[in-house]
């Protein structure tokens, strides 16, 4: 097997099992330990490339003739449309690809593209025309371009152990070149993906990967020293984490996730970052609280679209029922936990999701309820120096724009209970 018939084959495994592709990715390459480094490099660009242009490059390949493409010659096909110093030392020893020649994806035209905007800009039918309802069709052409180009990682600094010029001083003795953050008075952004286990300032604790919007979150959120938080959907931690920090350890944190495997994780990354006001809840244990905690903070499980430039096959795994179920699932989440608020504490609601079906639609059907009011995201942002332009909505919401920064899409309401 050439590289090409690897990325084939990882492509054809998530036709069949659309799971999330990382991990199809990273089971294939753990299952083929023959394949060298520039290999695996090329693989996962390909992988990731046809998962984010599939549409365009079918379409193009229509246009040419092509009535039924192979996902190897979707493959080629990306890699040629973006090449790189990879492929062009490798690409010598592929079998020719007569289907290729002369095939110019940035050439096609949007007018009379096979399948219409949706198919141009690779998305699903039914998602493309949810972005377009909110953001009208020219924004909803921006953003889908935006969320199909990557962009190297955010890190959260851990200001429990160092500043953020220390962290960066430390990443660039390791040989990271790293800026601060537009936004996050914590946050580092780095141009290029980093094997971050193998650095010692990771394994030390003095940073986390943590997208720069769900930091902003986190500092919506205002918590303060010896209150008592609740994460209710913490998953891996990292909110809880950054809670943590922001509380300067002291108080009292309890996480809750569904996935007990997840906990454990937490539980190994508080060791590292040298916390120690966390703990863990089983949801039985948690049902039973009431009126217990200063602040909840749900993070809540949504469609994750506005994560597109780190996991461009979610849009792939989605459908409109799959959107409305989980619509019906964060209302029921967001009451639920709204139970456990203390009179005149807070009610943080999150998703990494662009959809105002997700977003304002559920606060606003929340709201109804009675009993908590909108903090203005503003307010806060300017407290701790943070400018709030292109951040937060006339509503007092945040809502970070991909098109605005080197972010998710994401949203996040602060409701404070009366």
């Amino acid at each position: 097997m050439d590289f090409i018939d690897h990325a084939a084959t990882v492509l054809r495994m998530f036709e069949i099992e659309p799971r999330p592709l990382d991990r199809l990715l990273d089971s294939h390459l753990r299952d083929h330990p023959e394949i060298n480094s520039r290999q695996r490099r090329l693989i996962s660009r390909a992988v990731y490339g046809v998962s984010r242009w599939r549409r365009r490059i079918d379409g193009c390949l229509k246009l040419a003739g092509v009535s039924a493409p192979d996902n190897r010659l979707r493959a080629q096909a990306f890699l040629r449309w973006r090449p790189c110093k990879d492929f062009d030392a490798l690409s010598g020893g592929l079998s020719p690809a007569p289907e290729l020649d002369g095939l110019n994806v940035d050439a096609v035209d949007l007018k009379g593209f096979p399948g219409g905007d949706a198919a141009y800009f690779s998305y699903p039918d039914f998602l493309f025309d949810m972005i377009k309802r909110e953001y009208g069709a020219e924004g909803a052409r921006e953003i889908a371009l935006v969320l199909n180009e990557p962009i190297g990682p955010t890190l959260r600094v851990n200001l429990l152990r160092a500043t953020r010029d220390e962290v960066i001083g430390m990443l660039k003795e390791e040989g990271v070149e790293a800026t601060p953050a537009k936004r996050s008075p914590f946050g580092i952004r780095l141009s290029i993906r980093s094997n971050f286990r193998d650095l010692k300032s990771f394994r030390e604790g003095f940073f986390e990967v943590q997208d720069e919007a769900s930091q902003l979150a986190s500092i919506l959120a205002d918590p303060s020293p010896g209150q008592v938080v609740l994460d209710a959907c913490s998953g891996a931690g990292g909110k809880a984490l950054a809670l943590a920090m922001l509380m300067r350890d002291q108080g009292e944190i309890t996480a809750c996730d569904i996935d007990g495997r997840k906990l454990k994780e937490l539980a190994r990354r508080a060791e590292r970052a040298k916390v120690k006001s966390i703990r863990t809840m089983d949801a039985a244990s948690l049902s039973k609280l009431r009126a217990s905690f200063d602040l909840v903070f749900i993070d809540a499980p949504c469609s994750g679209v506005g994560t597109q430039r780190r996991s461009p096959d979610i849009r792939w795994r989605l459908d409109k029922g799959a959107i409305d179920e989980r619509v019906r699932q964060q209302k029921k989440i967001l009451r639920e936990n709204a139970l456990r608020v203390k009179p005149g504490g807070s009610l943080l609601y999150a998703t990494c999701s662009i959809l105002r079906e997700e977003n304002e639609d559920v606060v606003a059907d929340f709201l109804k309820d009675g009993g908590f009011e909108v903090s203005n995201a503003g307010a806060i942002f300017e407290k701790q120096g943070i400018a709030c332009g292109g951040i937060v909505t006339r509503e007092g919401y945040l809502k970070t724009d991909p098109r605005l920064g080197d972010w998710d899409g994401f949203f996040a309401a602060l409701m404070r209970r009366g």
